[in-house]
């Protein structure tokens, strides 16, 4: 994946993988899983960007960890020089990992 656009920004793919990864992080912490525990994106919703991303100075904040039947949820903000530039709602689920032989 190339991390900028034709226009130079960073693209809402690489926006989306750094809220993605640090909310998978989050998760993890938040709810003291063992690192051998597989946890998978099961879904994003309310996926807004709001302002382009001009370079790697940025930072994702995440909060309002829910444990539910159906998995693990949180929200991400990622903010540049205190604007806020994109936001998601994340679900995690505990899966196996069928790429392991």
């Amino acid at each position: 994946m190339k991390e900028k656009n034709d226009y130079g920004m960073y693209s809402g793919a690489f926006i989306f993988d750094a809220m993605d990864r640090a909310a998978l992080k989050y998760v993890r912490e938040k709810a003291n899983l063992p690192k051998k525990t597989v946890l998978v994106t099961k879904w994003a919703h309310n996926v807004e960007f709001r302002r382009q991303v001009c370079n790697k100075d940025f930072e994702v904040h995440c909060g309002n960890l829910a444990v539910t039947r159906a998995g693990f949820w949180c929200t991400a903000e990622l903010g540049q020089n205190g604007v806020l530039c994109a936001s998601a709602d994340f679900m995690f689920c505990i899966a196996n990992n069928y790429c392991v032989a």
